[in-house]
């Protein structure tokens, strides 16, 4: 991912293996295989493409609290009493919220990506004017 959003060339090499002896220390199973390789997939699409999974997030819990306001809604002018199913307006406030926090937490790691591409620009211009000679 890293090299794709750099635009850099990616070139497939063939590697020779040696054949197995022992079973693999690495990982006690296929599914701990997977759910690592998940993770470190996970964090590296966050750590690269912020806005898309925080802004799916946002937008998602935003569309889903507003589900029980129209419940409410539908109630309040149905049976004409304000006090019954006061859930659905908490439920709403708090998916509300949380969509709230999906967009911070969105822009924050926008800009923490922005500045660690800034970082790894700077230090590859200080390696090739230090070691370019």
């Amino acid at each position: 991912m890293q090299a794709g959003s750099k635009r850099l060339a990616i070139a497939s090499v063939p590697i020779a293996t040696n054949a197995k002896t022992r079973e693999s220390r690495l990982f006690k199973s296929s599914w701990e295989h997977i759910y690592k390789s998940g993770t470190a997939i996970t964090r590296a699409f966050i750590m690269y493409r912020p806005y898309i999974v925080f802004n799916t997030l946002g937008i998602t819990l935003v569309v889903l609290g507003m589900i029980p306001f129209a419940r409410y809604l539908y109630f309040f002018l149905v049976d004409k009493t304000p006090g019954d199913h006061l859930q659905s307006l908490i439920a709403g406030s708090v998916l509300l919220v949380a969509s709230f926090i999906s967009f911070t937490l969105g822009i924050i790691a926008d800009l923490t990506r922005i500045n660690r591409a800034l970082n790894e620009e700077m230090l590859e211009q200080v390696k090739r004017a230090r070691f370019d000679k």
